[in-house]
């Protein structure tokens, strides 16, 4: 039985702006988490004890993940580009 269904079309002009707002996402993510950075820094200059400490935790806890989520972002803008590349 011949198959009757059309291939199915790679949509250029939506796979290119996905993988752009993907990195620039990744961009405003990486821009936000480093002004919280900041801020705590900030904040943690004359907080000691532990509440200081477990603010401190939290924030590196924020940061390191907030990198995680933009080093995503990126690796789909990629994957994306790669696509696109191929198709």
């Amino acid at each position: 039985m011949a198959n009757s269904t059309p291939p199915v079309q790679f949509d250029f002009d939506g796979g290119l702006q996905l993988a752009r707002l993907s990195w620039q996402t990744a961009d405003e993510v990486d821009l936000l988490a480093g002004g919280r950075r900041d801020l705590a820094v900030a904040a943690l200059t004359d907080w000691s004890g532990a509440y200081g400490e477990q603010f401190a935790l939290r924030v590196d806890d924020e940061v390191q993940t907030a990198s995680v989520v933009a080093r995503q972002l990126r690796d789909e803008a990629a994957g994306w580009a790669t696509e696109w590349k191929q198709a």
